[in-house]
């Protein structure tokens, strides 16, 4: 009998922070550090105002507030890892 594919569905990761510099959340810096793919930017779901951060791209959803930096997933497949870890991950290693 063949194993079924595990998959997580609704995830969310979460990065909770005193004070977020959302100020530096801009296309051109999350494809910069390699947070995001040109493609996911350019999804035509992104919000970039003072105070609210939101992309909304084929796989995920990255909200950025004042005190937080949000991931969520509808769907991860087994093995799609890579993908939190290119995302959250990567703003983890780039901010102080």
């Amino acid at each position: 009998m063949a194993e079924a594919k595990q998959r997580l569905t609704n995830a969310s990761a979460v990065i909770l922070a005193k004070d977020v510099n959302q100020s530096i959340f801009k296309p051109g810096w999350l494809v910069k550090q390699g947070i995001l793919l040109p493609e996911e930017v350019d999804s035509g779901g992104a919000v970039f105002v003072p105070g609210f951060t939101k992309i909304a791209a084929e796989r995920f959803e990255l909200l950025v507030l004042p005190d937080r930096v949000q991931i969520r997933f509808g769907a991860l497949d087994d093995g799609e890892e890579g993908m939190l870890l290119r995302t959250l991950g990567s703003i983890a290693r780039t901010l102080p």
